[in-house]
């Protein structure tokens, strides 16, 4: 191989986001280290007979028989025919390809990872870990980075082999390629806006309700324009907080739990005439995930499983199942749910290294089950209402999703641009949502500069027009207690730097269990070696502790219900008037089933039908609040 393949492919190996590799056009990366491994895979694109005469090589980028990157250019010195595209070939909907049919292949050139990339981007129905290369392309001048081209060629024999012990199947399509041709003007893929990620769904102009769609303008950026610069304050789609008047004591009933129900509740959202409930059985530590729902209106099954991720009979080495469910977020009437860890470090949809998943129901609040066999991830989710999975390329944990400034963010902790799975820095991360919803790119980091050490963003919030996240760093290290995303007015783009670390504690590196917004104030849960506080401030930026009974035990969530803030510890129900705390419900029970047991799952709150339920941490058992006669 002449050492100049070998660059390129080095230089090229852990772009992040990028599936489809210059001159090879790698669906996957391959990390440094795996190269020499694959190197049988390189073979495939030796360079054979020409369908048109090529032109004359010319610039310093002639580099023998593969494309090379420059980095100081911004067009790309790629390798294959300029010539008259002919005749009917569609773009492939899905990978792998099929074997000897024609395909012309729309492709944009990406300018934050200098690759040439097609759109849209192949479904992969069957859940290969599957990627595109390129072959006959040994002799083209650059292209021009503000121009789509088409890719017309032949597809050949697809490569397929199974992932020993990963229950995946890898295959490699190649596409030989007979010409490349521009798009007429007007014709192919609107040019890439880094503030125009947003699907239709999430288009909103002044006035519109949530959940409808103002009408998807031609171009990109004219939707980005038209995005609502402003969410409400809080998470998700406002929640009722019920009517009568409100109880001045009383106590708490267990309700049942579901058929499969896991050991924790870790929170409780209603979507329709249903409360849903997202489990674990140890959040990052123990398999198991799933979402159950409770359906009063059923009085001789009001419980079921809505979302099941325990995956049984699959292999347990490297995590068989998801490892919690820790967040469900009813956004414009569908639920999203982060899989917090996600089996086998993901199943190589859209990376090799690790990826996670978002799962998202359907507007009545059902989610498509996991593909069969072996339970695999299902489809992607679309914008028209079809439930599925969102891929989270490069992701190691996912916990939290919002809608902000236009753009549906994910919270994680990520593989960083050009780093390696599994070796390196691994900083926390926020990711935003592609137009089609299949999947979200990496977007800002956390730290900045990212340095070796393992940290993630976790639960987030809106306030005052900015995004709030919380902080778990592994290491204990960062004296940072949660990041602030705080973008100009009108401002839809994210950028790194406005993201900004915020100390509020004095030892630092304080873990957020809750954050809640009401009335103009914001309201956070956390805990640190300080102990467990709930903490409130009216401006973002200046805080204060609100001191509870010491009996009542840790604080572990708070909303709105009957026209009063109420607070759930873990040994009583509290109500919170200014900073005036009375008691209005203790817990019997010798052993609490609200007990905090670990900073990713606390106790949850809702209101649902007029009624105030709590999520139990002993075996995951649905609790609503009594009146007291």
């Amino acid at each position: 191989m002449a050492r100049q393949t070998l660059e390129v492919a080095l230089s090229n190996a852990d772009k992040s986001g990028a599936r489809w590799r210059a001159g090879r056009s790698f669906v996957k990366p391959l990390p440094v280290f795996e190269l020499p491994r694959h190197y049988w895979l390189l073979a495939l694109l030796a360079p054979i007979g020409l369908g048109c005469q090529p032109h004359a090589q010319s610039g310093p980028h002639k580099q023998g028989p593969y494309a090379s990157l420059s980095a100081q250019s911004p067009a790309l010195s790629y390798t294959a025919q300029v010539c008259p595209c002919r005749g009917q070939a569609s773009h492939p909907k899905t990978l792998p390809l099929e074997e000897g049919a024609e395909y012309s292949i729309t492709v944009k050139f990406d300018p934050d990872s200098h690759e040439w990339l097609p759109s849209p981007f192949p479904r992969m129905p069957h859940h290969y870990a599957a990627r595109l290369e390129w072959a006959k392309l040994d002799a083209m001048e650059s292209l021009d980075a503000s121009r789509d081209y088409v890719f017309q060629g032949k597809a050949l024999k697809n490569q397929i082999s199974p992932v020993q012990g990963a229950n995946t199947w890898r295959a490699v399509s190649t596409l030989e390629v007979h010409c490349v041709c521009p798009t007429p003007p007007g014709v192919g893929v609107p040019q890439r806006q880094e503030n125009a990620r947003l699907p239709q769904a999430f288009v909103h102009t002044p006035g519109s309700q949530p959940g409808t769609a103002s009408p998807a303008p031609d171009d990109l950026a004219a939707s980005a324009k038209a995005v609502q610069p402003f969410d409400p304050d809080g998470n998700d789609d406002p929640e009722p907080e019920g009517e009568g008047p409100f109880p001045k004591s009383g106590h708490f009933e267990r309700v049942g739990r579901a058929p499969i129900s896991l050991r924790q509740i870790c929170d409780l959202t209603p979507l329709g005439d249903a409360l849903y409930a997202a489990h674990a059985l140890a959040p990052l530590g123990a398999d198991g995930a799933a979402i159950s729902r409770y359906l009063p209106a059923n009085e001789k099954r009001p419980f079921t499983m809505a979302f099941d991720w325990n995956r049984p009979g699959e292999p347990a080495k490297g995590g068989g199942a998801g490892q919690g469910f820790l967040r469900v977020r009813a956004i414009d009437g569908r639920l999203y749910v982060p899989d917090a860890d996600p089996p086998y470090n993901g199943f190589g949809l859209m990376d090799w290294g690790t990826e996670g998943y978002v799962f998202v129901s359907r507007s009545d609040g059902s989610f498509a089950y996991a593909m069969r066999p072996h339970f695999r991830p299902p489809q992607r989710p679309n914008i028209e209402g079809r439930a599925g999975a969102m891929v989270l390329p490069r992701a190691y944990h996912d916990f939290d999703v919002i809608r902000f400034r236009g753009h549906l963010i994910a919270s994680t902790g990520a593989v960083p641009p050009k780093e390696r799975a599994w070796v390196g820095p691994s900083p926390g991360a926020l990711h935003v949502a592609t137009a089609d919803l299949s999947h979200f790119e990496y977007a800002l980091s956390y730290p900045n500069p990212y340095v070796n050490g393992v940290w993630r963003l976790t639960y987030m919030i809106r306030y005052r027009h900015r995004l709030y996240a919380g902080i778990q760093d592994y290491d204990g290290r960062a004296p940072d207690d949660f990041v602030m995303l705080a973008p100009a007015a009108n401002q839809s783009e994210l950028r790194q730097e406005d993201l900004h670390p915020v100390r509020v504690t004095e030892p630092g590196a304080a873990q957020t269990l809750r954050w809640y917004a009401d009335a103009g104030k914001l309201y956070w849960i956390a805990w640190g070696r300080d102990g467990t506080w709930l903490r409130v401030t009216s401006d973002g930026d200046h805080w204060s502790s609100i001191a509870l009974p010491s009996a009542a035990g840790a604080p572990t969530d708070i909303v709105r219900y009957r026209g009063k803030l109420v607070v759930l510890a873990e040994h009583a129900l509290l109500q919170l008037e200014g900073t005036k705390v009375s008691v209005i419900a203790s817990v019997a029970d010798k052993k609490s089933p609200f007990e905090l047991r670990d900073g990713l799952c606390a106790p949850p709150l809702a209101v649902f039908r007029n009624e105030l339920y709590a999520g139990g941490q002993r075996d995951g058992s649905l609790y609503r609040f009594i009146a007291d006669a």
